[in-house]
């Protein structure tokens, strides 16, 4: 091959994936020509992605390039340093985390999170997130990425690691945000520790500051008072709850309150009512 594809498969070996434009960002001239011809020949690279305008390398040819044509070791970092700001700059998180987990960028990964932990696991980049966390040194997991890593861990539905996340981030501090609070509840409750539940979500401090999180764990709460068949506080909490999310208008915390009404719906035996608010619920979980 010429030496300008030599130079290109060297350098985007390294990468979870790439384009033209990620290419000419690292310097690589020719690169919209080059990744043309190479999808043509359908020997170097595949796509990866919709559209057809990501690619990433045949996985022999890959393996074959980190082998016997290795980049230096400043180079390989610069290399990955600018991809992780490439990506981030396009809203590619989960590639940004990548590059700075291959780079082992301690600072680097702890700022993403720290600024952009909520967009990265919105976006579903919990194993990034978590792969990427396990380079921090204890000093640079402060209760705000324990936080967000400790969500990843309940969204791969590995509770304990969760739990004992969100247990050092308490431990920082002696109020509990309401965020942190819900979810720590719903593990317990969900195992059926119902008691340690309720525990969690009175712990937290209701100040108005974040609603959608207030109404969230409220709504968990009222369904608590539900399982054991206490209709009133049901239906005194999921108001509280009701009033919270559509403040918010937060499709997620509308959702769990719409669920827990069609509940109260059940015990109340009206079918048309329980029938609406589940409806209503679903369509607030697809939009979430």
């Amino acid at each position: 091959e010429p030496d300008d594809v030599r130079e290109l498969v060297q350098r985007v070996a390294i990468l979870p994936r790439f384009g033209s434009a990620l290419c000419e960002e690292l310097g690589i001239e020719r690169a919209d020509e080059i990744l043309r011809d190479l999808a043509r020949r359908g020997v170097f690279v595949h796509t990866a992605g919709i559209g057809g305008d990501w690619f990433s390398l045949n996985a022999l040819v890959r393996e074959f390039a980190l082998a016997h044509l290795p980049l230096g070791a400043e180079e390989r970092l610069e290399t990955l340093r600018r991809a992780a700001q490439w990506f981030r700059k396009q809203g590619r998180i989960s590639d940004a985390l990548t590059c700075l987990e291959l780079s082992e960028d301690e600072p680097g990964i702890r700022e993403l999170l720290a600024q952009q932990g909520p967009v990265a696991l919105s976006s579903g980049a919990v194993d990034n997130i978590i792969a990427a966390a396990r380079l921090l040194p204890e000093e640079l997991r402060d209760p705000q990425i324990e936080q967000i890593v400790g969500q990843a861990h309940l969204v791969r539905g590995d509770w304990d690691a969760a739990l004992a996340c969100f247990h050092r981030v308490m431990d920082a501090g002696g109020s509990y945000p309401p965020g942190l609070a819900w979810r720590m509840g719903l593990i317990y409750h969900l195992r059926g520790d119902l008691e340690r539940a309720v525990d969690a979500y009175e712990r937290a401090e209701l100040d108005g500051t974040n609603r959608a999180d207030e109404a969230l764990l409220l709504a968990w709460r009222a369904s608590v008072d539900w399982i054991k068949g206490d209709a009133d506080a049901c239906r005194a909490t999921v108001a509280k709850a009701q009033e919270a999310a559509e403040e918010a208008d937060d499709p997620q915390a509308l959702a769990a309150v719409h669920t827990v009404l069609s509940m109260l719906s059940a015990l109340d035996a009206d079918r048309r009512a329980n029938e609406t608010h589940y409806f209503l619920a679903l369509n607030a979980a697809e939009r979430a």
